[in-house]
């Protein structure tokens, strides 16, 4: 199978009162509404990415003559040499598309000198074709339709250089000819319209051509009397009729006899300009509208020649010219065929849109909102209505259809809702205040969800409009991301519908997939204010933004939408989430509380009381049994704790919120908790006395363990009647004193004030913050509280992302960089990208600590891999260092505790998980790494993997 080339067509529309010669800044010099045409051969797919058109100055530039450059990305078929045998010519344009602009003008070859005209036809194919057929069919149809079409004109496609090339947006096929005579091109594509056996086989044809910029001053094509050149030339302002033609008899005026030919064709042009100005209205107040052939076109836009934009004649008279090919053929006009397909438009949708938009409309006037809301929706709603009913739609019915049922069955929901009360609530005021609040805060959202979907969904409609072939002339959008790649938009919306189907919720939700206006993959759930009953009579609409320059990353961007989905989808054990986190957070707690109140510097002052006086051996062994006691009691202490705290009221407070918590809808700990404050009292059984009472008896038995341990060495050096006996037992005197005192502090009537003043203000700081003393570093609790369920909910997206692509973990690692470009970006340092990353690579790949050598090589070469196909990264090492220490953070004593509950939640969920097999995602992962450096996964198995998926929409 050939390697991966692709084609890249750029349109080009200069801009209004031009004043240089644009033929520097393109190949080809079209007729029509753009005005050049640039050619590039590209032999890495990543090229095919934004910034490869900026290496190739293929998007507007401030510095460049164009308003507008709307870029085709198309590729060479695999099979292009045995389409070769059929008269097809794809070397030519190889070479043509390979040439940069300046080698181009310099490199005039013979037959670009016998053929100089260009014509590209973009074809969008009928539904018909498209259903029931596989791609390879579908392709077979369009050769046989051409060759068919060229043997009944008795025409010969090797003549014209005839090429097919598949496309990847919204645009299906371009064909591109090279001739001397471009009524035998016509003839070809006219013959490709027609029905054949009852079946329509193109549904949109935007044919163009133009003439090879290098050779519009020499040459001489087959002139046709057929063929003509109208000429629209627009004045600038200020300039009249009678300025141009004073003007005009100037040029002639100065003209020398070595240019009589040029001289006689402006005469000529003189001569038909009274007879052919045009008053109008609109645009400009005159027009003059010239009929011309091919080669006076040509002379008069050679360099240095008058309706060329670098003229001075030009730039003083001309503020826009604008030309189209006219071609009379007596055989096309008299044929005829009887019309059997069906191509009806989108039936019943004018009319329910129409109700749904009346219906919103009186419900914003009723209510008080700006009714602007409705009238643009209704715009957005016309445009995709307009698309829609052309024959070449099932793409766009499926997937921007299905999002405006899911939008209108929800947006029907709330406006239905009804502001009258209850039964129940009637006679209480203060419920019938917080319902009527209810339902207006509802009505508010209601509204701002619609105004997401307009600002989503309206740019991704109207670039769609651009894209196809009735519509392709007209200004591009800010971000033109959109029809350049549109199967693989669809392609990726069909498999997160399908995977909604697999967890069998596709009643539930619908996702639809734009790309552009983002930086990074996100998701936007417009009825995310939906309680879990009311999910029930909607159906959610989620909508994922890729941004362009990922877009073309496949298998990183099939990661990063299958982690969005699983944000709305799956078994996500809920409950089990929400006791991982109680847990968690318990486990923090505890570990703070002991590690201040058990710290290191208190064991240092028990073994120094201890030891003091004692020789290096008997105070070396004294400080190792202190230590082990110290540590075994202290992890005592912790368990104790984190299960008193999470008995006590504070997973009381937090059961209030369940739903929330649930559906993580980022309830702040401060939130939560504000109704109650946990610190409110002293009374017994409260949770400041139960954790005072857990350190005296913790300490008592870490005393009552020191003095043991001095009791055992006294005795021993007492038999011996040595001076370090006496040394000892002022120490376990001293010790007595101590357990003595925390014995009798014991009684919470008796208590050390000090010691529960830090525990009430340990709690109290619990809803605003509190100083870590070993580091004097503020934590806020709420932080944490937010960082734990983050880690979870995004541990949970990620691990099943994994689990349903079998992704090795170079390639999970590297999907972040290559979208985000930015180590602080993709892995920021913060406790919830530490617990995500630790958990993740944990769970799945059996990591822990370091990412290791032998997967830092293999990132290394994935990265050197797609830096050769054209997907550049260079802080490899930073990135590397980053994860390490995010892994080290993981490790970390301090966070231990939410650790392990983050962890233990995620693998439970795999646990559920495991009986699934999904071996068909797997398998079309795998085939998705568009490099060239293997015969067996190669682009163009990993483009016909997606554009099956792209086709399924209509099977």
């Amino acid at each position: 199978m050939n390697k991966f080339k692709g084609m890249l067509f750029t349109l080009k529309k200069r801009i209004e009162n031009i004043s240089e010669n644009d033929n520097d800044y393109y190949k080809y010099m079209m007729m029509g509404y753009y005005d050049g045409l640039d050619i590039n051969t590209v032999e890495k797919w990543y090229t095919m990415r934004p910034r490869g058109l900026r290496e190739r100055n293929l998007q507007v530039d401030i510095s460049s003559p164009f308003v507008d450059q709307y870029t085709i990305r198309a590729f060479f078929p695999a099979n292009r040499e045995e389409l070769e045998k059929y008269g097809f010519d794809y070397q030519i344009w190889d070479k043509i598309g390979d040439t940069g602009l300046e080698e181009f003008k310099r490199n005039v070859w013979d037959e670009r000198k016998k053929k100089p005209y260009i014509c590209m036809s973009i074809l969008n194919l009928a539904n018909p074709v498209l259903f029931g057929a596989n791609l390879s069919n579908v392709s077979e149809m369009l050769k046989d339709r051409l060759i068919e079409s060229a043997e009944n004109s008795e025409i010969s496609l090797a003549e014209l250089h005839c090429a097919v090339f598949p496309s990847i947006g919204y645009i299906d096929y371009i064909v591109l000819f090279l001739t001397q005579d471009l009524k035998k091109v016509s003839k070809i594509l006219s013959g490709l319209r027609k029905e054949i056996e009852t079946q329509i086989l193109i549904s949109g044809v935007y044919s163009v051509c133009g003439i090879d910029s290098a050779v519009t001053g020499c040459g001489n094509a087959e002139e046709h009397t057929d063929v003509q050149i109208a000429l629209y030339i627009n004045l600038r302002e200020g300039i009249s009729v009678g300025n141009f033609i004073r003007g005009l008899d100037d040029e002639i005026d100065g003209i020398k006899g070595q240019l009589s030919g040029y001289r006689k064709e402006l005469e000529c042009l003189r001569q038909e300009l009274e007879e052919n100005v045009y008053l109008t209205f609109g645009y400009s107040d005159s027009m003059i509208v010239l009929y011309k052939s091919i080669s006076t076109y040509k002379q008069l836009y050679a360099e240095n020649h008058i309706l060329n934009p670098g003229h001075g004649f030009y730039k003083k008279y001309i503020a826009n010219l604008r030309t189209s090919v006219r071609i009379k053929d007596r055989e096309i006009i008299l044929e005829t065929a009887e019309m059997t397909q069906d191509i009806s438009g989108p039936g019943n949708k004018f009319c329910q849109y129409d109700e749904f938009v009346k219906q919103y409309s009186s419900f914003l006037e009723k209510n008080n909102f700006p009714v602007r809301t409705a009238i643009g929706l209704k715009q957005i709603m016309k445009n995709y209505l307009n698309i829609s009913s052309l024959v070449r739609s099932f793409d766009i019915s499926v997937v921007v259809g299905e999002a405006f049922s899911a939008l209108i069955n929800a947006v029907t929901y709330y406006i239905n809702k009804s502001m009258e009360l209850p039964d129940e609530i009637k006679g209480d005021a203060e419920k019938k205040e917080n319902y009527t609040i209810k339902i207006k805060n509802e009505y508010a959202q209601t509204v701002e969800a619609v105004k997401l979907f307009k600002e989503n969904i309206g740019d991704f409609i109207a670039d769609l409009m651009r894209s196809d072939c009735a519509f392709i002339e007209g200004n591009t959008l800010s971000h033109p991301a959109i029809g350049s790649a549109t199967k693989l938009l669809f392609a990726y919306t069909e498999l997160l519908n399908r995977l909604t189907m697999e967890y069998k919720e596709e009643d539930r939700i619908r996702f639809i997939v734009i790309s552009g206006g983002c930086d990074k993959t996100e998701s936007v759930d417009l009825f995310s204010f939906a309680s879990p009953d009311e999910i029930e009579n909607i159906k959610k609409l989620i909508i994922i933004s890729i941004p362009e320059m990922s877009l073309y990353d496949v298998q990183g961007t099939l990661f990063r939408i299958l982690h969005e989905c699983m944000h709305f989808v799956g078994d996500r054990c809920r409950k089990e989430r929400y006791n991982y986190i109680i847990r968690a957070l318990s486990a923090y707690m505890a570990h703070d509380i002991v590690s201040i109140r058990f710290s290191e510097s208190s064991l240092e002052k028990y073994i120094e009381c201890a030891v003091n006086g004692c020789d290096g051996e008997s105070a070396s062994e004294i400080a190792e049994k202190f230590s082990e006691s110290f540590g075994r009691i202290a992890v005592k202490a912790e368990q104790d704790m984190q299960k008193v705290i999470v008995d006590h009221r504070l997973y009381q407070e937090y059961l209030k919120y369940r739903s929330d918590i649930y559906y993580h809808r980022g309830v702040m700990f401060c939130n939560v908790l504000r109704f109650e404050r946990l610190a409110d009292s002293l009374a017994s059984g409260s949770l400041i006395e139960k954790i005072y009472e857990i350190l005296c008896v913790r300490r008592i038995e870490l005393l009552e363990s020191f003095t043991e341990i001095l009791n055992c060495l006294y005795k021993k050096e007492r038999d011996m009647n040595t001076d370090k006996a006496l040394r000892l037992h002022a120490s376990i005197r001293q010790f007595s004193l101590h357990l003595c005192r925390c014995r009798h502090i014991m009684d919470v009537s008796e208590c050390d004030q000090i010691e529960m003043q830090f525990i009430e203000d340990y709690f109290e700081s619990f809803l605003y913050r509190a100083i870590d003393k070993s580091t004097k570093l503020e934590q806020f609790y709420t932080e944490i509280a937010d960082s734990i369920v983050s880690a979870m909910v995004e541990c949970y997206s990620d691990c099943t992302a994994i689990a349903l692509t079998g992704m090795p973990a170079e390639d999970f690692l590297l999907s972040f960089m290559y979208e985000l470009w930015d180590v602080d970006q993709a892995f920021p340092d913060n406790l919830s990208d530490a617990l995500r990353m630790g958990t993740d690579l944990k769970v799945m790949y059996g990591i822990e600590g370091r990412l290791g050598e032998e997967l830092e090589t293999q990132i290394i070469r994935k990265v050197e891999t797609k830096q050769e196909n054209g997907y550049v990264y260079r802080h490899i090492s930073e990135m590397i260092e980053r994860i390490n220490f995010l892994l080290s953070q993981y490790q970390s004593e301090k966070f231990k505790g939410i650790a392990q509950n983050v962890e233990g939640y995620i693998r439970e969920i795999c646990t559920h998980q495991q009986q699934d097999d999904y071996s068909e995602l797997k398998e079309m992962y795998r085939k998705c790494t568009f490099n060239d450096d293997s015969e067996d996964e190669n682009v163009y198995v990993s483009i016909s993997s997606m554009l099956r998926m792209w086709k399924e929409l209509g099977d």
